[in-house]
């Protein structure tokens, strides 16, 4: 890593390790990492792909709790949810570039505009065509305890739907980690889409009545 004052460390588990557990959600502030040594996962021909569907906010966040802390389904590689609305949860279908710009969104048309749905193409057009200063784009990690009851305040509150859920292991060593949490799993809620008119919305006076 590359310091503030140009000097040149390196960040270990035994070297500089308060700079080590800091890395995750760092964001240049204390340096800028420029090599990293990854422990690799042995890749498979073949992925094992499992869809479980949900009727509320409580039952995902059980699901997730169950697969992440109790190996259920004989233990999981990678898992994630996302919500559709308060009683329906399934993945991501990219409708929303259609809706933006007037495209139908019908099989033939995802078929004809699937090389332009790309992850780089969708973004680049987001951010230079100003879109993104129309949408909430905010990624919240809390404990997993919590997080059906932020789910059901932000799908009363400010209606946007559908809602992402990542799993994320929490590590108290990583101070500037979102995951830097005292619980057994931390749940990350993404809440990406359009709210509802702030200027009408009623806050709560009291801080302590919006989830933490």
């Amino acid at each position: 890593m590359v310091l503030g004052d140009g000097e040149l460390v390196t960040a270990s588990r035994t070297a500089h390790e308060a700079l080590y557990h800091a890395v995750p959600g760092l964001c240049g502030s204390l340096g800028i990492p420029t090599a990293a040594r990854l422990r690799l996962e042995p890749a498979y021909p073949f992925v094992k792909l499992a869809y479980y569907r949900v009727g509320s906010f409580a039952e995902a966040v059980a699901r997730l709790s169950e697969l992440c802390l109790e190996g259920g389904d004989g233990g999981v590689d990678f898992v994630d949810a996302i919500m559709f609305s308060a009683d329906r949860g399934a993945f991501w279908t990219g409708k929303q570039a259609f809706v933006v710009t007037g495209v139908p969104f019908t099989r033939a048309t995802r078929f004809m505009l699937n090389a332009f749905l790309n992850t780089e193409a969708l973004y680049t057009a987001l951010h230079g065509s100003n879109l993104s200063y129309r949408y909430l784009v905010q990624d919240i990690c809390l404990p997993r305890q919590r997080a059906g009851e932020l789910l059901r305040w932000v799908s009363s509150r400010l209606r946007i739907m559908p809602l992402w859920l990542w799993p994320v292991r929490p590590d108290e060593r990583s101070l500037f980690s979102p995951a830097c949490l005292t619980t057994d799993l931390v749940i990350d809620v993404g809440v990406w889409g359009v709210p509802v008119d702030l200027r009408t919305l009623p806050l709560p006076r009291d801080p302590q009545a919006v989830p933490r």
